[in-house]
């Protein structure tokens, strides 16, 4: 579909939208970054107050914190394969067959 040809008039009006536009834009976008540069370096200095009061106190519990980590994933190995076996159990020994008659 082809539009008309605009008139000076018309181009200049249209021009004129379209920087207006990208001035409210361009200026609404510094604002946002001003307000994001303001939050991350107030959430840095946030950050920095917590890390320094809390160093040692941190340090030490790292240790704890990678031996709950991996007990937690043994535990999650070791009930996955006890689920496998049981469930291969099941099936061999057609249990499961029987229960779900039984059940409905």
């Amino acid at each position: 579909m082809k539009f008309p040809p605009l008139s000076p008039a018309q181009d200049g009006a249209l021009s004129s939208a379209a920087d207006s536009v990208s001035n409210v834009a361009s200026g609404a976008g510094s604002t946002a970054k001003n307000a994001v540069s303001e939050t991350l370096s107030s959430v840095g200095g946030l950050w920095s107050d917590i890390t320094s009061s809390m160093g040692a106190p941190l340090g030490e519990a790292i240790p704890n914190l990678i031996a709950a980590a991996v007990i937690l994933v043994l535990g999650y190995i070791i009930a996955r394969i006890i689920g496998w076996i049981v469930s291969s159990v099941i099936n061999k020994t057609g249990v499961g067959n029987k229960l779900g008659a039984a059940l409905g």
